[in-house]
Formats: structure tokens, C-alpha cells, sequence
């Protein structure tokens, strides 16, 4: 498989006119053991790809008067989803009802949520804030980062119809996906949640893997970055951590057919 990656700073950079631009206060934004948004050639399976030209259709209009809808909508397909044979058959079935709850509850931030309820989803899962929002310039540069992030998702169109959840890895081994050739580009979370360091470690490459279960809940996406359109499929891993009873985000993995450089992550 080829691997590239591609070195970007703990700052969020984007490129404009030939331009970076580099927000002050997010450069922490993005987890702190992630110095690199890595890139490689990955996959994300034949049913969220339509062709090689297009990530689309994104047939779901998302808008504040409709967001509400889409999120039950989305809930449904969720819990069709996750209790499917060829994906949760080998994991308890209350234990993959709770992988959708927490998709959901992810999702729906990413999509139109508030900064408190962010905030509180780190919290209840042991998460360590970029900043410590107790202190006031802490929880500026928190606000500040959670809406820059966010701008880009928010009230986007999506695919609800392509919506899927594949196993990544079953007891600490890799499950097989197809290959489509699409660009990943990735951060992993054992810094936002230190809890990961139990079920997972960093090999000599400086990968960060968990020897648990995850799974991978996958949602195209038309972001709007720099006045652009940029078509993507987000894909959010959630790790199963025993000592806590509960799935943890363990890693953030956005699928493009090549551009990389011009995706943003989402608020994690």
C-alpha cells in the first residue's frame, strides 16, 4: 500500500493564494501527540464510494430548521446499522448499541452542536481539553478552535443513504477492508483521551493502534473550506475500553481523492 505522509505542525495550516494562514490559538487545537496529519492511500469500502470522479451525491440537505430531523433520521440508520450480522456479530450487541449511541451524539456536534455540549462530551469520557477551560484565555481559545473547526461541517450537505459502520479491528487485530485507492489523512486521540494508553501503543513508526475493539463509522460529507467545496468522507473510530465500560474515540480519518491539504478536521 502506498504510504505518504505528509508533515504539517501542531498548528492548523491552510494554504489560500499561495498564502498560510495560521490561526492563533489552535495550534493545540489538533490532539498533541499528533504532529503530523499523516496521509496514505486507505480505504473506506465500495458502499460509500459511487466513482473515482465524485464522493457524491450528498443527497441530505442539513439547515437549522431541518438538522433536528436528519439527527433522528440518523440515529435510525445508526442502530440498523451497527446491528448488522457482517458488522456487530462478533461484538455484544448492548455493547454495539452504545457504539451508536455515541456516534450519534458525535455526529450531531460536528454537524450543528454547541461549544457545552463538546465540551461536556470530553469530559464524561475522561478527556483532557486542548485548554483548560476554566481559565478564561484557556476557554477562549477553546471556543475559538471548536468554531473554526466546526464552520466547516456545520449544516453541510451529507450522504444520510451512505452512512455505514465497518470493523476496523476485533481483539487487537486488523480487520480486512477493500481497497479503493482514496487519500486518508488521519490524527489518533490517546493525547485528547489519555484512557486509549490502556488498550492501545505507538509502534517504533509512531502509529498509535488499540489491541481492543473499534469500529469505524463512516458519513460523506461536502465540507465548505476556503470558499470551496471539499467532497470527503469523515470516519470516526471508537475504541472499546473495558476499564471504562464504554467506546472512546481513538482516531479521526477523512477519506479525499487527493487533497488532503484542504480538509479541515472536526471538533474532537
Amino acid at each position: 500500500m502506498n504510504r505518504r505522509t505528509m508533515n504539517i505542525s501542531l498548528g492548523l495550516v491552510f494554504a489560500a493564494a499561495g498564502c498560510a494562514v495560521v490561526a492563533r490559538g489552535l495550534w493545540k487545537y489538533v490532539p498533541v501527540t499528533a504532529p503530523r496529519l499523516r496521509s496514505r492511500s486507505e480505504s473506506v469500502g465500495a458502499s460509500a464510494v459511487t466513482s473515482y470522479g465524485s464522493l457524491g451525491p450528498f443527497e441530505t440537505e442539513v439547515t437549522p430548521g431541518t438538522r433536528a430531523e436528519v439527527l433522528s433520521s440518523m440515529a435510525e440508520k445508526l442502530k440498523t446499522a451497527v446491528a448488522a450480522p457482517d458488522v456487530g456479530a462478533r461484538t455484544d450487541s448492548a455493547r454495539m448499541k452504545l457504539l451508536g449511541d455515541e456516534a450519534i451524539r458525535d455526529l450531531s456536534i460536528v454537524l450543528g452542536g454547541t461549544f457545552e455540549q463538546y465540551l461536556d462530551a470530553i469530559r464524561e469520557r475522561g478527556g483532557v481539553p486542548a485548554f483548560n477551560p476554566e481559565d478564561p484565555a484557556g476557554r477562549t481559545d477553546l471556543v475559538q478552535g471548536f468554531e473554526f473547526s466546526q464552520m466547516a461541517f456545520r449544516d453541510r450537505p451529507i450522504s444520510l443513504d451512505r452512512l455505514a459502520v465497518r470493523t476496523r479491528v476485533l481483539g487487537g487485530r486488523a480487520a480486512p477492508i477493500q481497497d479503493t485507492g482514496l487519500l486518508e489523512s488521519w490524527t489518533t486521540l490517546e493525547s485528547r483521551y489519555p484512557v486509549l494508553r490502556d488498550v492501545g501503543s505507538t509502534d517504533k513508526y509512531g502509529y498509535f493502534g488499540v489491541n481492543t475493539d473499534a469500529y469505524e463509522v463512516l458519513l460523506p460529507v461536502n465540507q465548505r473550506m476556503m470558499k470551496k467545496d471539499r467532497e470527503m468522507i469523515l470516519g470516526l473510530w471508537y475504541a472499546w475500553v473495558p476499564s471504562k465500560s464504554r467506546w472512546v474515540p481513538c482516531r479521526i480519518s477523512m477519506y479525499t481523492l487527493g487533497h488532503s491539504g484542504d480538509v479541515l478536521l472536526p471538533p474532537f
